[in-house]
């Protein structure tokens, strides 16, 4: 049996190491317990094949700790990295002799994971790109129509007033302000982008919705 260990990235970090990294770690140590070679070994396999000295560091600490304890799930808990629940079922795991199965239901969980992310990330792009396109939309009618109808009314003798006096105003007070407008525009684009792409984004965004308290309990 050939394993496609190319993808494996483990980096030496102080937070806790994401899902595709778990997913990446668990995967094909499953595997390789599930054809009966021990978790030493396995860790010894994933070591000779792991493609940057980080992950080989890593899997290198685990082998040590393995060797004194025997146990991989004492060896995951020392590194700090891997999630208190996942080393709890791996525990079970070894305590049950089912150790490759578990490993294999925590890869499951987390693609299963990886996939409601992504599915999550695409219903929100989706709506924040129709949401653009309307506000552009909006800034164009009133920094480019509603102008050509003061006209108008000028030329009958009238002038705009209520509701549509208070949006000529503010497609003026747009185009006088377009610079500022364009740079938080920008700003405002790259936050959103940092949130739903980046790991450190979505925990400083969760972090913050948390502090509000109407939000705190869903």
């Amino acid at each position: 049996m050939k394993l496609d260990l190319k993808n494996i990235r483990i980096q030496k970090k102080k937070k806790m190491l994401d899902n595709q990294e778990l997913l990446n770690f668990f995967e094909p140590l499953g595997m390789i317990l599930h054809s009966g070679i021990s978790a030493v070994e396995g860790i010894e396999l994933l070591k000779e094949d792991s493609a940057d000295d980080e992950s080989r560091e890593l899997l290198t600490n685990l082998l040590s700790e393995m060797e004194m304890t025997g146990r991989l799930s004492s060896a995951l808990t020392n590194t700090g990295l891997f999630p208190a629940d996942a080393v709890s079922y791996i525990e079970v795991g070894e305590e049950t002799g089912c150790l490759d199965e578990v490993l294999q239901s925590l890869a499951v969980r987390y693609e299963q994971e990886l996939e409601l992310a992504a599915r999550v990330r695409s219903a929100v792009t989706y709506p924040l790109v129709m949401l653009g396109m309307m506000g552009i939309v909006i800034i164009l009618l009133l920094v480019k129509v509603l102008p050509v109808f003061q006209q108008v009314f000028r030329q009958m003798g009238m002038e705009m007033n209520g509701v549509s006096a208070s949006l000529l105003r503010a497609g003026n007070a747009i185009s006088r302000y377009a610079v500022f407008f364009l740079i938080l525009l920008a700003v405002v684009i790259l936050v959103i982008l940092y949130i739903i792409f980046t790991e450190k984004g979505r925990d400083m965004f969760r972090r913050f919705l948390l502090k509000i308290p109407a939000l705190r309990g869903i």
